[in-house]
C-alpha cells in the first residue's frame, strides 16, 4: 500500500506504463514516457479532484486488479473497456477538480 500521494502517482505511473509495455505496442510505449512528466501533473489534478468528491482509493485499486485479471485471461477487449472504464474515473477526478471554486461548494 501507499503511504504518500506521491507513492500513489508513482505506482499507478508503473501499473499503466507495464500495461502498455506487456501490449508489445512500441509506439504507445514511446509515446507514454514522452508525456510522463504531463501525466503526472494530471494524475496530481485528478487524485486532487477525486478525493474533493469524497471518494478513496479502493475503486482505482480495483479497476488496476480487474485489468491485470483480464490481460491474465488474454481478453484484450475486456481489458481495453475496463481501462477505459477506469480512465474515466481519471476525466471525473479531474473535471471535479477543475470545477470553479462556487461549483464544487455547492456539492
Amino acid at each position: 500500500m501507499v503511504s504518500s500521494d506521491e507513492e500513489l502517482h508513482e505506482a499507478d505511473q508503473a501499473f499503466h506504463r507495464e500495461v502498455a509495455r506487456v501490449s508489445g505496442d512500441e509506439l504507445l510505449l514511446l509515446t507514454l514516457d514522452g508525456i510522463t512528466p504531463h501525466l503526472h501533473d494530471l494524475r496530481v489534478e485528478a487524485w486532487h479532484g477525486w478525493k474533493a468528491a469524497g471518494k478513496d482509493l479502493e475503486p482505482i485499486i480495483e479497476a488496476h486488479a480487474l485489468i491485470l485479471d483480464l490481460i491474465r485471461q488474454r481478453d484484450p477487449e475486456g481489458a481495453a473497456q475496463t481501462m477505459r472504464d477506469h480512465l474515466a474515473q481519471a476525466r471525473e477526478g479531474l473535471d471535479w477538480h477543475r470545477q470553479p471554486e462556487d461549483a464544487s461548494a455547492q456539492g
